[in-house]
């Protein structure tokens, strides 16, 4: 009771702390300051992923293969793809259990995700001899003998099993990622907090062919919280994935698509300075504060009254305080022409001028706003120092399979029938003249 009653107190303060700070893969708010965002488990000595340094792991012969309970499922068992904005996410939905492979317990399947780089070289969480893979697929398994649910377990030393594939470019589709990949169109933006459900297939069509190869150590949670509650197995060989899938993955991560927002409509700064406040703060939909916040934008700009100057081409405007609503003192704008005369011009010159220097303002806005989202972006989280602990394997040789490369089963030439055959023929022969000889001895 006394475990259960410390899960609760811990999954707690990681929710708190995750309300009072989101998290990203890059920033202020990336992996190099989880520690100091989530102290309570980011900050530990066995956090993953790591480095998986071939030569220095050690073979332990007691690690076996893995069982894999109803596999393929049981019918009606459906998968639940999601975009949490982190990561798509594959919530099982039925009976899906992982056991031996040198786990202490049964094992339940809760889901599966995968992290990925924005190009080939980088996108796994672990390193193989420093290596990246450009996809890496964990299957989550919670300890279902000892604990009611994956809240329970996340927390408690061994409480997870994490199951780590690295995916490879191959020539061809994985027919296995495809449902998947066709999912994935219907869940593009994260906030729409949609869900598309597929049958479920074999978890086995996603692991290697061998699955008794692989690595072993004890880690963590590779997302805030971190909990070092994991048992950790990555696959000595690896699956593969098309380039066309592999960018499908890519551009799911894209920057927001600011859902609802119209293009043909102008967003002044201030409004999107609130908008992005509110979205980085936790307050978005919360009327009230958003009425604060602009509020005391307004007070600080009535503050600021410093003449401004007109852009020149190709460089944005310094300050430009012709807001809406604004009515300037005078209707005439004041101007030195080239011959150093005073030229007054009228309210519809300042008009136009306001309204060219409005769409140009506008129009980098896009611009900037497209390339942003066009970018694409990583969500890996780098390796961490492995402070002592030691990495086992369960195999001797290292010698690892291309993802790509099927098996061949090489057959011997149809003529070693023949070979075979004359073989014995003369062999037999041989014991016949031998025979025949000493017979004429005795004779």
């Amino acid at each position: 009771m006394e475990h259960h009653i410390f899960s609760l107190s811990v999954i707690f303060t990681f929710l708190l702390q995750n309300d009072a700070a989101k998290w990203t893969y890059d920033g202020d708010l990336g992996p190099r300051h989880w520690h100091k965002l989530f102290p309570d488990g980011c900050s530990g000595k066995q956090q993953s992923p790591i480095d998986i340094t071939t030569q220095s792991s050690e073979h332990d012969p007691k690690l076996g293969d893995f069982a894999i309970w109803h596999d393929p499922p049981k019918p009606g068992s459906l998968f639940k793809v999601k975009n949490n904005g982190h990561s798509i996410t594959i919530e099982t939905l039925g009976p899906f259990h992982v056991t031996n492979g040198g786990l202490p317990s049964v094992y339940s399947t809760a889901q599966f995700h995968f992290h990925w780089g924005h190009a080939n070289h980088q996108g796994s969480e672990h390193l193989i001899d420093n290596r990246a893979s450009p996809l890496e697929l964990h299957v989550v398994n919670y300890d279902s003998e000892n604990y009611q649910s994956l809240p329970m377990a996340m927390v408690q030393p061994q409480g997870l099993a994490v199951l780590g594939v690295m995916y490879e470019i191959g020539e061809e589709d994985n027919p296995s990622l495809e449902p998947i990949i066709q999912a994935m169109k219907h869940v593009e933006d994260p906030e729409d907090d949609h869900h598309h459900e597929l049958p479920a297939q074999r978890i086995r069509n996603f692991l290697p062919d061998d699955t008794s190869k692989y690595y072993r150590y004890n880690g963590s949670l590779t997302t805030p919280g971190c909990f070092e509650s994991v048992i950790w197995t990555v696959f000595h060989d690896p699956m593969y994935i098309s380039v066309r899938q592999m960018m499908t993955f890519r551009k799911i991560l894209q920057n927001k698509r600011h859902k609802g927002k119209k293009h043909h409509k102008r967003e002044t700064k201030d409004e999107k300075l609130v908008e992005e406040v509110l979205e980085e703060s936790g307050m978005a939909g919360d009327k009230l504060q958003q009425m604060e916040l602009e509020m005391t934008l307004e007070e600080d700009k009535a503050k600021d009254n410093v003449p401004t100057e007109t852009p020149t081409l190709g460089e944005p405007p310094k300050k430009f305080y012709l807001h809406h609503g604004e009515n300037p003192n005078t209707d005439k704008m004041q101007n030195v022409s080239q011959s150093g005369k005073e030229q007054s011009y009228n309210t519809e010159s300042e008009k136009h001028l306001e309204q060219i220097v409005v769409k140009l303002e506008h129009e980098n806005e896009q611009l900037i706003e497209e390339i942003e989202r066009l970018k694409l972006v990583d969500n890996f989280r780098p390796v961490q120092p492995l402070n002592g602990r030691k990495i086992y394997r369960s195999f001797d040789s290292f010698v690892r399979k291309p993802a790509s490369q099927e098996i061949k089963v090489i057959k011997e030439p149809c003529n070693s029938s023949i070979k075979i055959l004359s073989s014995w023929s003369v062999l037999l022969v041989s014991i016949f003249i031998s025979l025949f000889r000493k017979n004429e001895l005795f004779h």
